[in-house]
C-alpha cells in the first residue's frame, strides 16, 4: 500500500513539474524539445515500479525456496509423529468409548432393574475403524432384603468336579439377555456378578 502512495505521489509531483516547466518556456523550437524529454521522465517515472519490481525477481525466488524449506520441514516433522500422535488419537478414542460405553449401559440397567445399582466395566477394542466389545463386566449391588439361598455341601475327595458347576442367579441372566438385545453383542462377553 505504501508503495502505491510513493508511486502515486511521484506521478503527481512530475505532472505539476512538467506544468510549471511549460508554463515557464517561452514560445520556440526548444519548448517542442522540452516536451519531449519531459514525456521521457514522465514515462521514466511511471514505469519506475515496475521495473524495480522485476529487478526484485530474484528475491522472490530466494523467498520461494526459503518457502519451500519451511514446508519440507514440516512434512519430515509430519512424517515423523504421525504414528505418536495417532496411537495417542486412538488411546483418547478408545478411552471416550468406554467411558462412554460404562455409563450408558449403568443408566440402562438403572432404568430398566429398579432397586439395584450397577457398576459397568467394558474391555473393548479398536479394529478396522470399528470398536469390539470383548468383554463387559457388570456388578450388581441389591437393595433391600435378600434372600438366603442354601448352599451345597462340598465333600473333599468327592468325584464331582465343582470348578465346573455354576450357578447362574435368574437376575444375572436377565440382565445379560437386555444387554446383549440392546448392544447386538454375545451374552457370552457378558459376566455379571
Amino acid at each position: 500500500m505504501e508503495v502505491l502512495r510513493g508511486w502515486i505521489s511521484d506521478i503527481c509531483v512530475s505532472i505539476l513539474f512538467m506544468t510549471a516547466v511549460e508554463l515557464i518556456l517561452p514560445e520556440n523550437s526548444i519548448k517542442k524539445y522540452s516536451k519531449f524529454v519531459l514525456g521521457l521522465v514522465f514515462i521514466v517515472v511511471v514505469v519506475s515500479p515496475i521495473i524495480e519490481f522485476v529487478n526484485q525477481d530474484t528475491n522472490v525466488y530466494n523467498d520461494i525456496a526459503l518457502n519451500e524449506d519451511y514446508v519440507n520441514k514440516f512434512d519430515h516433522y509430519l512424517e515423523n509423529n504421525l504414528d505418536e500422535y495417532s496411537e495417542r488419537v486412538k488411546k483418547t478414542t478408545i478411552d471416550s468409548f468406554k467411558n462412554n460405553l460404562a455409563r450408558n449401559c449403568e443408566n440402562l440397567l438403572k432404568n430398566n432393574f429398579k432397586g439395584n445399582n450397577f457398576e459397568v466395566y467394558p474391555s473393548v477394542s479398536y479394529e478396522n475403524e470399528n470398536f469390539k466389545i470383548k468383554q463387559l463386566i457388570v456388578r450388581v449391588e441389591e437393595f433391600g432384603i435378600k434372600k438366603v439361598e442354601t448352599i451345597e455341601k462340598v465333600v473333599i475327595g468327592d468325584e464331582k468336579n465343582y470348578n465346573q458347576v455354576s450357578k447362574e442367579h435368574p437376575k444375572a441372566k436377565e440382565i445379560k439377555k437386555f444387554l446383549a438385545e440392546e448392544l447386538n453383542i454375545s451374552e457370552t462377553v457378558i459376566k455379571v456378578y
